[in-house]
């Protein structure tokens, strides 16, 4: 997963959940507050800050060449661009009067395993967080969850909120 910096005025403390869109092979989670639009569309543009979680020990790295550069797509406000090729869902977890927002997104994709997928699963940075919405996956938490197209299939979601009764 790539996690992109747009603190879009989150209401939490620097360097939580949502001060990041998360996107990966199977879709863009948004940080802002319902009804806005989604900026990114596959493209991380000149000066963009983003950081790759890697999944472990095996994982030696990621290498940047001169042929991934994408000309052209840098000319928006929002540093973004790209076609959506299977079927997601995004979930939304709003609360109106604190301003927060969050979102998961739950796809199909036919090499999509039920087990993590290292391009279609993005973990959850801050399992804490007062204000998320997540799926599971083996007892941990995500913020994008990509499954097989099989019948049946489902995922358990799960959220926070800080503060009951509001």
């Amino acid at each position: 997963a790539v996690y992109l910096w747009d603190d879009h005025s989150s209401p939490e403390a620097r360097g939580n959940n949502s001060d990041y869109i998360v996107a990966n092979a199977m879709g863009v989670t948004n940080n802002s507050r319902s009804g806005n639009e989604s900026f990114f569309e596959g493209y991380i543009g000149a000066m963009q800050g983003f950081f790759v979680k890697l999944q472990g020990r095996g994982d030696s790295g990621i290498e940047f060449t001169e042929n991934m550069r994408e000309f052209g797509n840098n000319s928006d406000d929002h540093f973004f661009r790209k076609v959506k090729e299977h079927f997601s869902i995004k979930l939304s977890l709003s609360n109106a009067l604190s301003g927060e927002y969050d979102e998961l997104i739950v796809g199909l994709k036919e090499d999509a395993t039920i087990g993590e997928d290292r391009i279609y699963d993005a973990p959850v940075i801050n399992t804490q967080a007062s204000f998320k919405i997540f799926s599971y996956l083996d007892d941990r938490k995500y913020s994008i969850q990509g499954l097989p197209e099989e019948i049946g299939i489902s995922t358990d979601i799960g959220f926070n909120v800080g503060e009951s009764g509001k």
